[in-house]
C-alpha cells in the first residue's frame, strides 16, 4: 500500500484506529484543544482570551471536521506547529523559543501594570528577553503550563502575527495563518506571498480568497501573476511550472479534506507507528 493510500485509509476509516497509538495521540490533542477553549470561555471578556480564540477557533474547526476525530486533531496540531515555525522565522531571533512558554509569559505580563510594555522596546525579541528576565524558566508554573498548553500557544501565535503585521506593514489574518499551516509553507514562501499582496496594494494578505475562487477572473490573473513573480524572486532556481504546481497544491489543501494525504502523509504515518514519540511531535 502506497503512502498516500495508507493515509487515505486512515482518514476514511478503512484502517481501524481503535486502541492504536495514533488514536491515543488524537484523543489527547482533541482534549487539550477543548480545554484551551474552556479556558478562553472562563476569561472570555479579556483581550488576551479573545486573541487566543482567533487562533483556537480555526484549529478546533479542523480538529472536529472532515478528517475525523483521530486524524483531525493531529492535523490541527501539525498545522499549529508549522504556523509557529514560520512566524518565529519571519520575525527572526525567536526560532528556538517555545510558544507555550511565550504565551505563559505574555499572559502573566497582562497582570503586571508595573512591568515595561512591548512598545518600550525596539523589537518583540527584546521585549521577550525582558519577559524571560521577569519570569525565569524555573519560575514557570509547569502544571499550569501543561494544563493550558494550547491556550498559551494560541496567545503566542496571535502576538507573533501582530508583530509580523508591524514588520511587513500589512494585515495578516487568521485565515492566512491557517493556509500557511495547511500547505506547510516554508518561511520564504509565506514572505513571498505577503510581498505579492503588498505590491498589489492590498491592505491584508487575502490569499484564501484566491485559493477558494472568490475573485473575479481579472483579479485571479493579477494575483496569480504577482504571486508567481514574487515566488520566482524567492526561488530563482524554480521554473513557472514548478511554481504553478505549488500554488495548485496550496489551492487543493485549502480544503481540509485533502491536507492529510497531500501535506502531512509522512508525519501521520510516523505518528501511526510511534505515537507521541514521533519526531513530528517533539517539543
Amino acid at each position: 500500500m502506497g503512502l498516500f493510500s495508507f493515509v487515505g485509509s486512515l482518514v476514511s476509516g478503512a484502517v481501524s484506529l481503535a486502541g492504536s497509538v495514533i488514536s491515543t495521540v488524537g484523543s489527547a490533542i482533541g482534549s487539550a484543544l477543548s480545554a484551551a477553549v474552556s479556558v478562553c470561555k472562563t476569561v472570555a471578556k479579556t483581550v488576551i482570551a479573545k486573541a487566543a480564540m482567533n487562533i483556537l477557533g480555526p484549529l478546533v474547526t479542523i480538529a472536529c471536521g472532515v478528517l475525523g476525530p483521530v486524524i483531525g486533531p493531529i492535523v490541527a496540531e501539525l498545522i499549529k506547529r508549522k504556523i509557529e515555525e514560520v512566524l518565529r522565522n519571519l520575525l527572526g531571533g525567536l526560532e528556538d523559543e517555545r510558544t507555550d512558554e511565550m504565551g505563559y509569559r505574555l499572559e502573566e505580563a497582562e497582570n503586571h501594570d508595573d512591568w515595561k510594555k512591548s512598545d518600550e522596546f525596539e523589537s518583540f525579541k527584546e521585549y521577550y528577553e525582558y519577559l524571560k528576565q521577569q519570569i525565569p524558566d524555573e519560575e514557570i508554573d509547569q502544571a499550569k503550563l501543561t494544563e493550558r498548553k494550547y491556550f498559551y500557544e494560541a496567545i503566542a501565535i496571535n502576538t507573533l502575527a501582530d508583530e509580523a503585521v508591524k514588520k511587513f506593514n500589512i494585515n495578516i489574518e487568521p485565515d492566512f495563518l491557517m493556509e500557511i499551516g495547511r500547505s506547510a509553507m516554508e518561511p520564504k514562501e509565506a514572505e513571498a506571498i505577503i510581498a505579492a499582496y503588498k505590491k498589489l496594494g492590498y491592505n491584508n494578505v487575502a490569499f484564501s480568497d484566491y485559493l477558494n475562487g472568490k475573485l473575479s477572473p481579472s483579479e485571479v490573473k493579477n494575483v496569480r501573476e504577482a504571486l508567481l513573480a514574487s515566488l520566482k524572486e524567492a526561488y530563482p532556481e524554480k521554473n513557472k511550472t514548478d511554481l504553478l504546481s505549488r500554488l495548485n497544491t496550496m489551492k487543493l489543501c485549502s480544503n481540509d479534506k485533502y491536507v492529510a494525504e497531500n501535506i502531512y502523509s509522512k508525519a501521520l504515518e510516523d505518528i501511526y507507528k510511534n505515537g507521541k514519540e514521533s519526531e513530528y511531535l517533539k517539543e
